[in-house]
């Protein structure tokens, strides 16, 4: 797999003298480099904003993920309700959180492999009803632990303990390890809907460097299979990339004038010279046929 970053200005993210790159090839599977985790992504990010900090300090950059759990992933000790018991359990009970390991920069520390060093802390949970009593949910302190299976009915927020806390404000707000890790050294971080259109033009560069990928003959040399990969990747051009950052823009602004996928894409390629549409539209539309119904 390869994960990379990239933007319409620069294309793939690199340093001013070509030397420092963020692109990862990884070997995913059990029997290989197992599997790309949220201390991946954070390590990948933090050398980003290196690079960012030294070579591009003159800009606000804004990183932009998608929905994944390997990037959501909140710190051990982070406010969550999805394990908490409803009481204060028995001694020797008490549960111990994995949390990683910060050094006296106030910066992760790592260990000899590259890995976060993590220490464990333990404290006696007071138990999901304490919380809410202080709170003054007395009421809904009362409820259950939780819903059978977790799996509330649809729209409910004061059905069983665990959904009142999931709907408290600091749990709701409670930020991601990326999030923390980001605006810590002044970047933003931001993550696109679970659902949503595949609008980044990422995708494009995506499905542009797999289709020249597959022009390769076949092989099954690991050498020549991560030869291919790169070369695919860099036929991407920043021209190329610009040209499909546009197209996602004027597939945004046809979603915006509520137009569907195939006037949609009617439009986008219509105007393909635009970053937007231009304001007499519909008057175009009509002339083809389009009806708002």
């Amino acid at each position: 797999m390869v994960s990379d970053f990239i933007s319409a200005n620069y294309g793939w993210l690199r340093s001013k003298d070509g030397t420092e790159a963020t692109r990862i090839l990884f070997k995913a599977g059990k029997n290989r480099e197992g599997y790309f985790t949220n201390e991946d992504i954070l390590k990948q990010t933090n050398h980003a904003m290196d690079i960012l900090s030294r070579d591009y300090a003159d800009e606000k950059h804004v990183f932009i993920f998608d929905n994944a759990t390997t990037h959501t992933k909140r710190a051990g000790d982070a406010l969550s309700a999805s394990k908490m018991p409803k009481f204060t359990p028995k001694d020797g009970t008490n549960f111990l959180v994995s949390v990683n390991k910060i050094g006296v920069d106030g910066r992760p520390m790592y260990d000899a492999k590259g890995n976060y060093v993590k220490e464990k802390r333990a404290g006696k949970f007071k138990g999901m009803a304490t919380i809410l009593t202080e709170r003054g949910l007395r009421k809904e302190a009362k409820l259950n632990a939780q819903c059978k299976g977790f799996k509330c009915a649809p729209g409910a927020t004061s059905c069983c303990c665990r959904r009142v806390l999931y709907n408290q404000l600091d749990f709701k707000t409670e930020k991601s390890l990326l999030e923390k890790a980001c605006e810590a050294r002044g970047f933003r971080a931001m993550f696109l809907p679970k659902f949503h259109c595949e609008l980044n033009f990422l995708e494009q560069c995506w499905g542009a460097s797999k289709r020249v990928y597959r022009m390769n003959p076949v092989s099954s040399k690991e050498e020549d299979l991560e030869r291919n990969i790169i070369a695919a990747l860099d036929s991407i051009s920043l021209n190329v990339m610009r040209k499909y950052a546009n197209r996602s823009l004027r597939f945004m602004d046809a979603y915006r004038h509520g137009l569907n996928g195939k006037w949609a894409a009617y439009v986008t390629k219509e105007y393909r010279g635009h970053h937007v549409l231009p304001h007499n539209l519909f008057d175009g539309l009509r002339a083809k046929g389009y009806t708002s119904d």
